[in-house]
């Protein structure tokens, strides 16, 4: 039953993202704003992923006098996974807000070793999902962090590869999305 309300509660999430978008952005501001007075009160940091089964660029989008949500935000650690590459380029060169991290995952495991490379030499950590975290501690010569151990991706040290196993239905999936670990 929990499943199934917490579906349908993403997917009218999704509908007022697309039927009024500004709307939707000042009412996810006001609640951000919300949380951060309540977490700082405590001595903390509010660290917001909002991106969980989308890879929507809320960077770009204005809210007020033109600022994005993490511009609006400024005490606020965003993060999430991305696929795109334009993103986490512009991430690497600074062009994203200062307070937003971005790992970059990698949705085809049989994409060339140079080009995600090339992400981990410039300090971005790529995800990678296994059908079971290696053990040795590297892939192709990379370390690994296990990142089923907690999400805070911000935290991990750079130049790293984020292990993470298939969850929920992606477990039954025959595609080039999990690495085995014959690979």
């Amino acid at each position: 039953m929990m499943q199934y309300m917490i579906h349908r509660s993403r997917i009218a999430k999704t509908k007022y993202f697309l039927k009024d978008r500004m709307n939707f952005l000042v009412q996810m501001h006001r609640e951000i704003q919300s949380w951060t007075r309540r977490v700082e009160a405590k001595g903390l940091r509010l660290a917001v992923r909002l991106n969980l089964t989308s890879d929507i660029s809320w960077e770009t989008f204005p809210i007020l006098g033109g600022m994005n949500i993490m511009d609006l935000n400024p005490s606020v650690q965003f993060y999430d996974y991305t696929k795109s590459t334009d993103r986490v380029w512009k991430y690497i060169r600074g062009e994203q807000p200062d307070n937003y991290h971005l790992t970059f995952s990698l949705a085809d495991v049989n994409a060339h070793v140079q080009s995600w490379a090339n992400l981990l030499v410039k300090g971005c950590n790529v995800a990678i999902v296994f059908s079971q975290i290696p053990k040795s501690g590297c892939w192709h010569n990379w370390p690994l962090l296990n990142g089923d151990k907690y999400d805070h991706r911000f935290l991990d040290p750079k130049r790293h590869i984020v292990a993470l196993t298939a969850k929920a239905r992606a477990k039954k999936t025959a595609s080039n999305f999990i690495v085995g670990l014959s690979v």
